[in-house]
């Protein structure tokens, strides 16, 4: 005698009710635009392409001033490196007289040397003018120290030595232009060092601010597409 054994048919899975509950509101919200009258429809599409609109524009107008302001604050950036340029070109204007001076004795090399340092002093003085940083300003407080120092001891001590003794002490008193000078050129690397930063933060945000209004703009005229199709 054999004996059937009949498997059991699997129930099936109910759906799942949060499923069936955003499929009916679905169809309900369906249901009740199909039997709004075309008025009403038209009324509705236009007050939702309004708002879309609104929105969009409060936020290309949020990110076209970022982008103003940024664009401004690469323009000033690169003015401040002009002037700091201007103000090392001077700089090294001034060792090189300086330098002259040791080898020629002439009275014009320390009238250029004294000119050259009054510019790059006055350059140095609207970088600290446009500088709003704490640290920055600290730095260009100790290069202002520097150049000083460095000008005063040329003209103090070495401008002022006799022939015989500017051809003895050559070595030492071509030493003490270079120490003045290398430590101009350290405290020059960090302020450079630091714009060079600046102008690449500020050019990061400008890009960003610009790809933030496109994306407003595309986001913009696909919702106000999708508004459209919902009165078909």
């Amino acid at each position: 005698m054999k004996f059937r054994f009949f498997k059991r048919k699997p129930r099936p899975d109910k759906p799942d009710k949060a499923a069936k509950s955003a499929k009916a509101k679905l169809t309900l919200f369906s249901g009740i635009f199909r039997r709004m009258r075309l008025g009403t429809k038209l009324t509705l599409n236009f007050s939702l392409v309004l708002i879309i609109f609104i929105a969009v524009a409060l936020y290309v107008n949020y990110n076209l001033s970022q982008v103003e302001r940024l664009n401004q604050r690469v323009v000033d950036l690169h003015d401040r490196q002009v002037l700091f340029n201007k103000m090392n070109d001077a700089a090294w204007e001034a060792s090189r007289r300086a330098s002259r001076f040791l080898a020629s004795g002439l009275q014009t090399d320390v009238a250029r040397f004294t000119e050259s340092m009054d510019e790059c002093l006055a350059h140095h003085a609207q970088l600290a003018v446009a500088e709003q940083d704490s640290y920055m300003l600290q730095i260009l407080e100790n290069l202002e120290r520097t150049a000083r120092n460095f000008k005063d001891k040329f003209l103090q001590e070495i401008a002022t030595v006799s022939a015989e003794e500017r051809l003895e002490y050559l070595p030492l008193l071509s030493g003490q232009i270079d120490s003045s000078l290398s430590v101009f050129i350290d405290v020059s690397l960090t302020i450079e060092k630091n714009i060079d930063e600046q102008i690449a933060q500020a050019r990061g945000e400008l890009g960003q601010a610009m790809r933030n209004v496109r994306q407003a703009l595309i986001i913009g005229l696909a919702l106000t597409v999708l508004a459209a199709l919902l009165i078909i």
